[in-house]
């Protein structure tokens, strides 16, 4: 597990979910890379009930579950439902994110993080990436469905040692969050395009992805250091507009 999607799934559980005696459910548990030092488990919180499931037997996995089916679970049997660094790799994320709800308690949360960014990893499969809206459609597309949740937060988390910017999102399933004086992980952690408590406006507004401000970055550095610019070198491409150029005058040398 990269280093931002351990923090803030340990976020997660200082903000919402501290107390003992919860029963929890992670969807997704399988310990792709071995490591035991970095499970989501261990951050739960002491005396929990925690349960991890996958679609394969192994590391982490206390129960094997069919994919795109239904979960072995009564409606409304856990505190919070987890399922971090999971949707990219499922074929019917909204599928499976409605079962997430349905077995979440009434005032139980729903925690979700998936790249927004990143390489192609298969496991088996890498489908999708998360744009800040994501959050609303899910809230919209599960009250079509039945059922009543409230988008508590969102935002894109900034990197840290890693590549990857998580997407992530809480929701309550409620019709209102009773929010009291609760901390937010988006208040906690750097991050862009920020909602919480259900408001529209957007906190941290930014267009561009951390990968395009790092390049935009790059590109300003090498164009001061270099007083010998190209003068038929197009102007105000960018670095990966340059890039491109480049490319396209290599093809034409070729032909």
């Amino acid at each position: 597990m990269h280093d931002t999607a351990f923090l803030t799934a340990r976020l997660f559980f200082d903000c919402y979910c501290s107390g003992p005696d919860r029963k929890i459910l992670e969807v997704g548990s399988y310990t792709v890379n071995g490591h035991w030092t970095d499970r989501i488990r261990d951050l739960a919180p002491e005396g929990c009930e925690y349960v991890g499931v996958d679609i394969e037997a192994g590391p982490n996995v206390d129960l094997v579950v069919e994919a795109g089916g239904r979960l072995p679970f009564d409606d409304e049997t856990f505190d919070a439902v987890i399922a971090s660094s999971v949707f990219e790799h499922d074929e019917a994320f909204w599928v499976t994110f409605l079962e997430l709800v349905r077995v979440a308690k009434l005032g139980g949360y729903i925690y979700i993080s998936a790249p927004s960014n990143g390489v192609f990893h298969q496991y088996p499969f890498d489908n999708w990436r998360f744009y800040p809206d994501a959050g609303l459609a899910l809230a919209k597309w599960s009250k079509k469905s039945g059922y009543e949740i409230v988008l508590c937060e969102s935002f894109i988390a900034e990197r840290n040692q890693d590549i990857w910017n998580d997407f992530c999102a809480v929701f309550c399933k409620a019709a209102d969050e009773p929010v009291g004086e609760r901390k937010r992980i988006s208040s906690v952690v750097p991050s862009s395009n920020i909602r919480q408590n259900g408001a529209a406006e957007i906190a941290n507004y930014r267009t561009w992805t951390e990968d395009m401000v790092l390049c935009g970055a790059m590109d300003s550095f090498f164009s001061a250091a270099d007083p010998h610019q190209d003068p038929n070198r197009p102007q105000g491409l960018g670095l990966l507009g340059r890039l491109s150029h480049a490319n396209q005058l290599l093809e034409e040398a070729l032909r």
